[in-house]
């Protein structure tokens, strides 16, 4: 019966969620995936009641996560949409175009970064001559930080410089070192001990930015269509679950279980994850707001020329609303 199964699997159509299909097994990179959404995808059987396991590995930084992208490595990833704006021009650290596609979205746009800068940094003068550690130059929040300084008269590559170390883990360890003065990172107990301190806050600068969005290839999309799209839909119903303030309780225990935290720490990364500044966007919709203010950024920074394509360009909304349709049926 289970070879059965698996040929007509083949056969059938993978948009209804009321057919039967064989397992796939879904590979995906990222930073730190969907965090909760995950989560909840996984353990209240999102992804099971879609015959989806999903094979999440943790990347430190964004060219490792770029370059198994491409080589085949991942099927999708998760990451902030101006990495994948930045290869998609040609960008990246290979310099060559790459076609990427943005098929669902993620977090809301105000993301809470902080500007941690090394004790001896009591002001934005001090930095003046400084190298500043981030992701990937031309990536990421790189652009975020380019911006604010200039907001503060600071400019790039004339008052100070960057550095590439990888994600916010390496800056940290990188700051504890000494090898950097200041980045993009969490205050963490530990830099907090050894006086480090936080100097800007990206929400006072930046209302908008699309975060943790899932890009595909578009030749794999195309090949897959129906696996992405039951992906989509379960993460769908995943983040709805989540934001529903009836299922606190159980989101929290099942946070607890996912990720082996205390129920302090469960219930920090809930608040998080429901905030309406910074948690997950209803439906995950596609936030083209945020695409459009990572362009303004890329501009500043001098990595975009006006005038600016539209963030239509990025995106590609047939698979987001294909899932959409179906579960309304």
């Amino acid at each position: 019966m289970k070879i059965l199964v698996l040929f007509f699997g083949a056969f059938i159509s993978m948009v209804s969620p009321c057919n039967i299909y064989a397992e796939d097994i879904l590979h995906v990179g990222g930073f730190t995936g969907l965090g909760a959404a995950t989560d909840v995808a996984q353990q209240q059987g999102f992804l099971a009641a879609e015959d989806i396991t999903l094979e999440f590995e943790r990347v430190d930084t964004s060219v490792e996560l770029m370059t198994n992208f491409i080589n085949g490595t991942y099927d999708i990833i998760q990451t902030n949409a101006d990495t994948i704006i930045a290869w998609t021009e040609g960008q990246g650290i290979d310099a060559k175009t790459h076609d990427f596609i943005i098929i669902m979205g993620g977090y809301r746009g105000r993301q809470p970064l902080e500007l941690v800068v090394a004790p001896d940094v009591l002001n934005i003068e001090d930095l003046r001559g400084k190298v500043l550690g981030v992701d990937a130059i031309n990536t990421g929040y790189s652009t975020m930080l380019v911006y604010m300084l200039r907001e503060e008269g600071l400019v790039w590559k004339k008052d100070y410089d960057l550095k590439s170390i990888g994600g916010g883990p390496m800056r940290q360890e990188a700051m504890m070192k000494g090898e950097i003065l200041a980045g993009l990172v969490p205050l963490t107990d530990e830099l907090k001990k050894i006086g480090f301190h936080t100097l800007l806050t990206s929400l006072d600068y930046i209302t908008d930015y699309a975060r943790g969005v899932t890009a595909a290839r578009p030749e794999w999309a195309e090949d897959n269509e129906g696996l992405l799209v039951r992906y989509i839909r379960a993460m769908v119903g995943a983040i709805n679950w989540l934001l529903d303030p009836g299922n606190k309780q159980e989101a929290i225990a099942t946070i607890m279980a996912a990720d082996e935290v205390s129920s302090i720490e469960a219930l920090q990364i809930y608040a998080d994850a429901v905030s309406p500044t910074f948690g997950f966007t209803p439906d995950a919709r596609i936030q083209a707001s945020g695409i459009e203010q990572i362009l303004k950024l890329r501009e500043v920074m001098g990595q975009m020329e006006l005038p600016l394509p539209s963030p239509d360009k990025y995106i590609d909304a047939q698979y987001y609303q294909a899932a959409i349709d179906s579960l309304a049926h």
